[in-house]
């Protein structure tokens, strides 16, 4: 039997092809977003990271100046006048 050509048989058949050539097409695009993607995940995850240390630090500098403004007015230091 021979196929019926119709305007939908034609649409169908465009369709597909045009399909097929937007795969080709999008396929290096869907890569390079895919890796940026696992690189912005990364980066994210290191600056959240930074971020914890950087707040762990800021906790232990804290806790340093006050046990050195301690022991300074333990010895009746000015650690104004040292520190500047």
């Amino acid at each position: 039997m021979a196929e019926e050509i119709t305007l939908k048989a034609i649409e169908e058949l465009l369709d597909v092809k045009l399909e097929e050539k937007l795969d080709f097409k999008l396929e290096p695009l869907k890569q390079t977003l895919e890796q940026h993607t696992i690189i912005l995940d990364q980066i994210a995850k290191q600056t959240k990271d930074w971020n914890i240390e950087m707040s762990v630090m800021r906790a232990r500098m804290e806790k340093y100046e006050k046990a050195i403004k301690l022991v300074g007015e333990k010895l009746n230091l000015d650690l104004k006048a040292i520190l500047e």
